[in-house]
């Protein structure tokens, strides 16, 4: 009779209370036939909805609403009466936890609003790690840490030359290693890191000069792509596409790309060209220089 009306909060809390008592009764009632009817009536209130009343079945508790609370309708009962009422929620149909994908989407959600998320919900899909639907969070900026969200591959377990470009992972989250080696996360940078942080240095920068951070990044990512050139693991056509890009700063910090730059490899010989190269040589790093030569600088 209540919830053949429209919904109002007089009639939700006249709900509550019927739901409190039969909650009560039905704790020491083995004769449940005569609420069976319950399961499937649209006869509850949901929290934060005032359009309409709901089945058993599309609701859940309140109890884990953090690891999901934008993707699912919830219970409109209180959440005292909630937890004194566990055997005829589970008989009514009314789940508690959430299944994976909601969760999943609750994470992306507030990643692209950047709003932080409990934590719990990492450590809800640490255990669920290889559920297939962990596999939507790859690539994803997804990993909150303090001030922002980062995708995997700009995190790191062990130090790394990045600066403010990449995030080392505090210890404390080793609690959640199974979810992140998941994802993709890596103890330490490579070759294939260093790259991609020259290209989104170059793109930042364009044509303006580096701060000491930014020169600071640019070298030590030089020096990493060296060092994995030397142990034979950098793709030869990494470094083909490096040569038009804007990722070696030249006297005034300005990036130039490889193929417009030289070594200057005898004393005084770019000042013979005048002003025609003086942007354009470089002194050769000791640490680095051989792959800035890989990549298209050329001795002068």
């Amino acid at each position: 009779s209540i919830t053949a009306r429209l919904y109002s909060e007089q009639n939700a809390e006249l709900i509550e209370h019927i739901f409190e008592h039969l909650a009560k009764r039905f704790q020491n009632s083995k004769e449940n036939d005569a609420l069976e009817p319950l399961k499937i009536c649209k006869w509850l209130p949901a929290r934060q909805k005032t359009d309409r009343w709901y089945q058993p079945d599309v609701l859940y508790t309140v109890f884990q609403d953090y690891l999901f609370e934008t993707q699912a309708v919830f219970l409109g009962i209180s959440r005292k009466v909630q937890n004194q009422s566990a055997p005829f929620l589970e008989f009514l149909g009314i789940k508690s936890e959430p299944p994976v994908p909601l969760v999943v989407r609750h994470l992306l959600h507030c990643a692209e609003r950047g709003k932080p998320v409990n934590k719990e919900v990492y450590r809800f899909l640490n255990r669920k790690s290889n559920d297939g639907a962990v596999k939507l969070l790859l690539s994803k900026k997804c990993l909150w840490l303090d001030d922002a969200y980062y995708a995997a591959n700009q995190v790191f377990w062990h130090e790394h030359p990045f600066g403010r470009y990449r995030r080392r992972l505090a210890d404390e989250l080793r609690e959640f290693g199974a979810l992140f080696k998941q994802l993709g996360v890596q103890d330490a940078p490579t070759y294939r890191d260093a790259v991609m942080v020259l290209r989104e240095i170059s793109e930042e920068i364009r044509n303006n000069p580096l701060d000491d951070e930014g020169y600071q990044v640019v070298m030590g990512c030089w020096q990493l792509i060296e060092r994995d050139l030397e142990q034979g693991r950098v793709d030869e056509q990494v470094m083909i596409n490096l040569k038009s890009l804007k990722c070696i700063p030249n006297k005034d910090r300005l990036l130039y790309p490889p193929e417009r730059l030289f070594f200057e490899n005898r004393a005084g010989l770019a000042a013979k060209f005048d002003k025609f190269l003086a942007t354009n040589v470089i002194i050769r790093p000791l640490l680095g220089g051989k792959a800035m030569e890989k990549a298209g600088v050329r001795i002068l």
